[in-house]
């Protein structure tokens, strides 16, 4: 049976601490609250201004690597042509590229676990990968059906996996940046993937096309064979998901006052 967290604001993003026995939520009062995974009991609630490094990535609009030393941003500088524009930026805020990024707005973005690259899917059905080293873009898939809305790399840094509207989760190999793989088999639309910190699993939420209040799935899958592993209910569009570095947990929020957790072990 899963457990539910209960929260004194909306949970927006969810993220576990310390290998699975913290999971911290940011939630729609501007606050980051921990609570001790195996008990339920709130641990400490921050203020945005004083979030660590480890939090700071889920309560910003900014994406940031994982050491910290370079940060992105999407924006669109002229909304009469309403085309997209990243800018990363050093560790001191200084600008360091400004890189065309397609139309209509950016719908997910995101480093590798290195640094070395920075990928962004935008509502144009593109997405792009560059080098953050000098700019120059790596791969620009212009194949793809639909927009994707959630993207994650493998902890390894072999794989690039995101998805969206159509349900599939695509697969790409960071070495070529050609597309590997496919997964098919969620029933709704796809909100938030992450890969587990071995890189054996990935999980996957849905959305509704009619409602995001409506209840959809949450796919677990062994990411070797792309067979679904298990799958859970969720009572309404999952907004964000993470699976615990100690294997036996996976966490899910869905904008309102309760983070799910469900027993993997």
């Amino acid at each position: 049976m899963p457990r539910t967290i209960e929260s004194e604001a909306g949970v927006r993003a969810v993220a576990f601490l310390d290998g699975g026995a913290a999971i911290a939520g940011w939630c729609s009062d501007r606050k980051a609250r921990v609570w001790d995974t195996a008990t339920g009991h709130l641990r400490e609630t921050l203020e945005h201004a004083s979030l660590p490094p480890s939090l700071a990535a889920l309560a910003s609009p900014l994406v940031t690597s994982s050491g910290g030393e370079l940060s992105a941003e999407a924006v669109i500088p002229n909304k009469q042509w309403n085309e997209n524009v990243v800018r990363v930026r050093d560790r001191s805020g200084a600008g360091k590229f400004q890189l065309p990024a397609g139309l209509g707005g950016i719908s997910v973005i995101g480093f590798s676990p290195n640094g070395k690259a920075l990928a962004a899917g935008s509502y144009d059905t593109s997405l792009r990968v560059w080098n953050t080293a000098n700019g120059e873009l790596l791969r620009h898939v212009e194949e793809l059906p639909v927009s994707m809305f959630a993207m994650d790399f493998s902890p390894d840094g072999r794989w690039l996996a995101a998805a969206g509207a159509d349900r599939i989760v695509y697969v790409w190999d960071t070495a070529t940046w050609r597309l590997a793989r496919k997964l098919a088999g969620q029933p709704e639309m796809i909100s938030a993937l992450a890969f587990s910190s071995d890189g054996r699993r990935l999980a996957t939420g849905g959305f509704s096309e009619l409602t995001v209040t409506h209840p959809v799935k949450i796919l677990l899958w062994d990411f070797a064979s792309g067979k679904p592993e298990r799958t859970f209910d969720a009572p309404a569009c999952v907004r964000s998901i993470a699976l615990a570095r100690d294997g036996k947990w996976l966490a899910a929020a869905f904008g309102g006052k309760t983070v799910v957790l469900h027993g993997l072990a």
